[in-house]
């Protein structure tokens, strides 16, 4: 089984993914923009960014989510 994106901030973090939406937000924003672009589908990144932001979130490609990871982190999440 593949490791989900979600799952990936989590672990590199140490904390459960049900935290990054409720506890570390921030972090996670800024550990997503660690992430090789090509080492997930941006399904996967539509996933995170959704879960993490609340927001109904697709973007068609990492590119794109990034920029808005960068705009997400601006705004303070």
């Amino acid at each position: 089984m593949n490791m989900s994106l979600l799952d990936c901030v989590a672990g590199q973090l140490g904390v459960f993914i049900s935290d990054l939406r409720l506890c570390c937000p921030l972090l996670a924003l800024f550990k997503l923009l660690e992430i090789e672009d090509d080492r997930f589908l941006v399904s996967e990144w539509n996933e995170a960014l959704s879960y993490i932001s609340g927001d109904s979130c697709s973007f068609m490609d990492v590119t794109e989510a990034k920029e808005f990871t960068r705009k997400l982190i601006r705004r303070g999440c």
